[in-house]
């Protein structure tokens, strides 16, 4: 792997940040385009869809800024999504609409697919600012015809195995009734999903201005956890969350600390020695506002 880490271009401070940026509004926007969790429950489907379609607008505004190196906030012009876009499944009219800032017409079906090549665009160019995903595919290439595959597999063995066992663990925030210490206007104190409220910021947890404000998931019985990750508020002030402590709990009354990110994020993983836990809390250390946009527990 080393050849990899040789061979991969390095992405420039500015350029994660808007990848970061881009890669927490795509979080929002895939809950606001899941149905069933939209919005709220009183929030009509077309108005979802429209946040939705906002917040995917967001993402590629910012990873459009980040491939082509732009420093300022403009929105993706139509010629600069054309260049992103490449050979990806769009078309003109499409990328028009993503300029204009609306999907298509009145009709819910062709709305929704509309969304649905909006989705795909927004996480192919993410994919693609991630140069690993194309030069590690071309070594292992390389290696077969060196040390032949049954080589090759073993290497591969060894270097995807701790990815390949997280990703495949269920993903058990989703599913899991969470609780905040406290609650700002709008927002609420207890849940399940990450579906914003009709008004406010699009974060699903939202708590008052307090000392150590948390978020605490309950999966329902202890089980194996090695990855929690947290998605930040994708529109500003993400340094309230910091220093942000994952913590975990058999009984949800004593705790013990897991990982700690102590520099401001958009989306922060961390890894850790699997732990039996049925509580996972997500806690700011000293006086804070907590507010996140979607969390995942594998």
């Amino acid at each position: 792997m080393r050849e990899a880490r040789a061979a991969v271009v390095p992405l420039d401070r500015a350029q994660r940040e808007r990848l970061d940026r881009a890669r927490a509004a795509l979080s929002v926007a895939d809950v606001l385009a899941t149905p069933g969790q939209r919005a709220a429950p009183d929030v009509s489907d077309e108005h979802g869809a429209e946040l939705a379609w906002t917040m995917y607008q967001t993402a590629l505004r910012h990873v459009v800024a980040a491939m082509l190196r732009r420093g300022d906030e403009a929105d993706a012009d139509l010629d600069a999504l054309k260049l992103c876009a490449g050979s990806a499944d769009v078309d003109d009219a499409l990328l028009r609409r993503i300029t204009r800032n609306r999907p298509t017409g009145e009709d819910a079906a062709l709305r929704d697919a509309d969304i649905a090549r909006v989705r795909r665009l927004a996480h192919a160019l993410c994919n693609a600012m991630d140069p690993r995903r194309h030069r590690i595919p071309r070594l292992w290439g390389e290696r077969i015809v060196r040390t032949g595959l049954a080589g090759a597999l073993a290497i591969a063995l060894v270097v995807a195995a701790p990815v390949v066992d997280v990703l495949r663990r269920p993903e058990l925030a989703l599913g899991a009734r969470w609780t905040s210490s406290s609650a700002a206007m709008y927002f609420a104190t207890e849940g399940q999903g990450f579906a914003p409220p009709r008004e406010g910021p699009l974060v699903f947890v939202h708590t008052a201005q307090e000392s150590s404000p948390w978020v605490r998931f309950d999966l329902g019985a202890a089980r194996p956890v090695r990855n929690v990750i947290t998605y930040n508020r994708w529109d500003c002030c993400v340094e309230r969350a910091v220093p942000l402590v994952v913590e975990l709990s058999l009984d949800g009354e004593r705790y013990w600390e897991a990982a700690t990110r102590r520099d401001p994020f958009y989306v922060w993983s961390a890894t850790f020695a699997a732990q039996r836990a049925r509580y996972v809390r997500l806690r700011v250390v000293g006086p804070s506002t907590l507010h996140l946009t979607r969390v995942e527990i594998r």
